[in-house]
């Protein structure tokens, strides 16, 4: 809930895709997408069971931290 009334819940369901240098009118876009991006995957880091970390220490994306956890969950069903 708290993702999608901050309109950053597109950073999870990956439609909001980080820009390329070609795609961006200038760099503030690309510091701009990876402030929120960081700050995202930081909430989730922290909410997480400490089990589960190792999974997702190494992601760089939002999007790819809550494919790993869906893979990861998927394991213990």
């Amino acid at each position: 809930m708290a993702l999608k009334s901050k309109n950053e819940l597109r950073f999870i369901d990956g439609t909001l895709a980080k820009l390329t240098p070609q795609e961006a009118e200038d760099q503030s876009e690309l510091v701009a997408w990876e402030m929120a991006n960081s700050m995202i995957c930081s909430w989730i880091v922290n909410i997480i069971d400490p089990k589960l970390y190792a999974s997702v220490a190494y992601t760089k994306t939002a999007k790819s931290i809550c494919e790993n956890l869906r893979k990861v969950m998927l394991c213990y069903w």
